[in-house]
């Protein structure tokens, strides 16, 4: 998904998080929320802890 994201002409929000972080986690619950109500920008969620490389790659940091 992260390399879809970036080579797509979609706009996209994308929350690099871990599971284990409170604020990450309070962010990814109003995100989900916000999905609900946008229709042009997409949003997609990485966590960093399954998905280390692509969060370093980013320079993502919870």
């Amino acid at each position: 998904m992260h390399e879809a994201a970036i080579s797509s002409n979609d706009e996209w929000i994308i929350d690099y998080f871990a599971p284990w972080c409170p604020p990450c986690l309070r962010l990814l619950r109003e995100l989900r929320k916000l999905h609900n109500h946008i229709e042009n920008i997409k949003i997609g969620t990485i966590d960093c802890v399954q998905h280390g490389d692509i969060c370093k790659k980013a320079n993502a940091n919870a």
